[in-house]
């Protein structure tokens, strides 16, 4: 009987070690030493970077996953747009995406460029990261003014918090002069330029970014210009060119409001020809 008992001890010894070995080894929650941490932006001001006014959002999931290791996990980012995936206590690399599922339709991954970060965790003392993401969506879009967007209580929203291009600083249409002085004009003041910072023999193609003839003419070659249809565009798109750079002139029109309308053909539409029709003095005649 004692020998009896000690084989049944050795054997329970063993079963007892085997066991665990096998809960170690097939173990379906490995232990987890540290995170993947960071937070999910989404671009309110939409200028493609982060900053202050950008968004932490709630309920992005981030997905991990691993590169050499069958392993992967997630989290959801809480109220400040954290979050924290469980990862292995061993050195791993991981790659780490945002679940497309969870974000806007229109969503667009900013940063980081590609949408994914790779996490080559040497270290599992500490967390990996912090990793942050941005993306762009009309969701987010803070409603103030410069941001590109006409939101409530907006009449204009052109990007930018400049004066003088139309769109004030605080979103409100600008008034547009009434001064406009004729092809005629400066034709003959070629000495009033100056202030523009354009000179006769310069370039009608270079000034305006794009080209009505071929070759090119000068811009006192399109002052000069006789008849309609392009010629009409020549000559009053380079009048009205000088009288919105001319600092005595209040004219209608932004030099970039001349060159938009010039180079998308609309030089005939009356515009133009009409606001440099404007004034009944000009620079030289006050």
């Amino acid at each position: 009987m004692k020998l009896s008992w000690q084989n049944n001890k050795y054997s329970l010894i063993i079963f007892i070690i085997c066991t665990a070995v096998v809960f170690m080894l097939f173990d379906a929650n490995p232990s987890h030493a540290i995170n993947a941490v960071g937070k999910v932006h989404c671009d309110a001001n939409q200028d493609g970077a982060m900053t202050p006014n950008d968004v932490l959002v709630e309920g992005i999931v981030v997905n991990v996953a691993g590169t050499s290791i069958v392993y992967s996990n997630s989290d959801t980012t809480d109220g400040t747009g954290f979050f924290a995936v469980p990862l292995l206590s061993t050195p791993q690399t991981y790659e780490e995406t945002l679940d497309g599922a969870s974000l806007p339709g229109d969503a667009v991954i900013l940063v980081p460029s590609g949408g994914v970060y790779t996490l080559n965790v040497t270290d599992t003392s500490s967390d990996a990261g912090p990793n942050y993401w941005l993306y762009s969506s009309l969701s987010c879009v803070a409603d103030v003014c410069g941001n590109g967007v006409l939101d409530a209580g907006e009449e204009c929203d052109d990007g930018n918090l400049d004066d003088g291009d139309g769109c004030s600083a605080n979103c409100t249409v600008e008034e547009h002069g009434g001064d406009g002085c004729t092809p005629g004009y400066w034709k003959n003041h070629p000495e009033e330029w100056g202030p523009t910072g354009l000179s006769p023999d310069d370039s009608f193609g270079e000034v305006f970014g794009c080209t009505l003839t071929d070759p090119d003419v000068t811009m006192m070659e399109a002052l000069r210009s006789k008849g309609g249809g392009f010629k009409k565009c020549l000559r009053h798109g380079a009048a009205a060119m000088l009288n919105a750079l001319h600092e005595a002139v209040d004219y209608p029109f932004t030099d970039g409001e001349v060159e938009a309308l010039i180079c998308a053909g609309r030089c005939d539409a009356g515009d133009l020809s009409n606001a440099n029709e404007l004034s009944d003095t000009c620079p030289a005649e006050n």
